[in-house]
């Protein structure tokens, strides 16, 4: 484990080679890159759990540990964080916070950006600060953990989180049903017809008129009934979105009425998921297929994010906040950090 000094130490270190006169991006796990812009900052070092409250549901780590790592600690008191990425990527946690991922369970877990209780991040402007706090009870001001979650390190370099866990499941039930585009809508509420406490509902599909209907459910009561009704679970895991390895990754949300609507509309044989109960969606795709795909997607009234890319101009957007400009001066006024929104 880092003691506290080498720690400190070792942001401080972050810090200078952030002001070193060059253009920097973090680098965590590398599995959501977009292009190759700026040096790398390595965060692999931050990894060490620096404290875990079982009994609070909270834990406090270094940003650069791997979702699994995590998740393996959490399994010895029956506790996880519910964050399964769709194409199985093991993520480094401040990569998955920095980018703003999401996963199966965002709907009926809630999102990863709200389990962040505080962190530690290394900014150009003030160097190393904590944000929010390391209890779940608190008055803490202004929510800056928000806005950390989802800028890809444009403003600062996530080291250590804390986050509230969940106590794990003692059974999960896992489905995955084929079903034929043209059958997903009657099926998909079919299935919502017989209970609404799913954990997951959501579709799977790549080639045009193949797809799959994912359901997971907790509970051994709930799942006896679904036994009798679909037979027996066919999978003791969430299946994973194959995706190109060289391909786009984008993820968003369409309103939940109109899921059906992205799903006639996404390029053929690229693999998506949809999630039935948010209306988020996460899929793979050829760069060029994004500009007018993600035009499409606003017409629903939703909206997409690439997550990652070869192509660094991929990420800009036309609809910046206008407050960004002003926080990113804050925080980071000489241009230290890849604006990657811009």
């Amino acid at each position: 484990m880092t003691s506290k000094t080498d720690w400190t130490l070792a942001e401080q270190e972050l810090h200078r080679a952030m002001v070193g006169g060059h253009r920097h991006s973090p680098q965590g796990a590398g599995l959501r890159s977009l292009g190759s812009s700026g040096r790398s900052l390595n965060v692999d070092v931050f990894r060490d759990v620096t404290g875990y409250s079982p009994e609070d549901l909270v834990v406090t780590v270094g940003a650069g540990i791997r979702l699994s790592q995590l998740n393996a600690l959490l399994e010895k008191h029956r506790q996880w964080v519910p964050l399964e990425p769709v194409d199985a990527g093991d993520d480094s946690l401040g990569g998955a916070i920095a980018v703003g991922l999401n996963g199966w369970y965002c709907q009926s877990y809630g999102p990863l950006r709200d389990r962040v209780l505080g962190m530690r991040v290394v900014t150009p402007a003030f160097g190393p600060i904590f944000i929010g706090s390391k209890v779940v009870k608190s008055v803490a001001g202004y929510n800056l953990t928000r806005l950390f979650s989802g800028t890809r390190g444009s403003l600062g370099v996530i080291t250590e989180v804390t986050l509230k866990v969940s106590p794990r499941p003692y059974h999960e039930w896992i489905w995955a049903l084929p079903c034929r585009s043209e059958e997903l809508s009657r099926e998909v509420h079919r299935l919502q017809s017989l209970t609404p406490d799913f954990r997951v509902l959501a579709i799977m599909q790549s080639a045009p008129a193949e797809a799959q209907i994912v359901i997971a459910s907790h509970g051994p009561a709930l799942a006896q009934s679904l036994v009798d009704q679909l037979g027996e679970p066919s999978h003791s895991a969430l299946p994973s979105l194959i995706t190109d390895p060289d391909g786009m990754l984008v993820q968003g949300a369409v309103p939940r009425t109109r899921i059906f609507d992205l799903c006639h509309i996404w390029p053929d044989f690229q693999p998506v998921q949809m999630d039935c109960l948010s209306g988020r969606f996460f899929g793979s795709l050829k760069d060029d297929l994004w500009p007018g795909l993600e035009h499409q997607i606003h017409d629903l009234g939703g909206h997409g994010r690439v997550l990652r890319s070869a192509h660094k101009g991929m990420a800009a957007t036309d609809h910046i906040d206008p407050l960004w400009d002003t926080v990113k001066k804050q925080y980071d006024p000489d241009g230290c950090l890849v604006d990657f929104w811009r």
